[in-house]
């Protein structure tokens, strides 16, 4: 069995350790939502979303687009590591067929 962080570098480990003590803290888990709303504000959509996706949305995530999916999923195959695709629709208020 291989361990999953095996490949990962110090720094790589640093900011996963870093994101997911984040994650698990009250204090932000209550502001993010205002957060990100005031960071759209002040930054605009496109600078905001590539804080996020440089920070914590790559940890979780895979990117915005299926390459990126695919990309990711053959770079863990070759680790050893499988991996299943799965789309998100957070921010969905109701289940809408043409937008999923």
């Amino acid at each position: 069995m291989q361990a999953i962080f095996a490949s990962d570098s110090t720094f790589q480990l640093l900011k996963k350790l870093f994101i997911y003590r984040i994650m698990a803290s009250n204090f932000f888990i209550n502001n993010a939502l205002w957060g990100m709303r005031l960071a759209y504000k002040m930054m605009g959509r496109s600078l905001t979303n590539f804080a996020i996706n440089k920070t914590a949305g790559s940890i979780f995530t895979s990117g915005e687009t299926l390459q990126s999916l695919v990309t990711d999923i053959e770079a863990l195959e070759r680790k050893g590591i499988h991996g299943v695709a799965n789309y998100v629709v957070e921010g969905l208020h109701e289940m809408h067929e043409p937008t999923i």
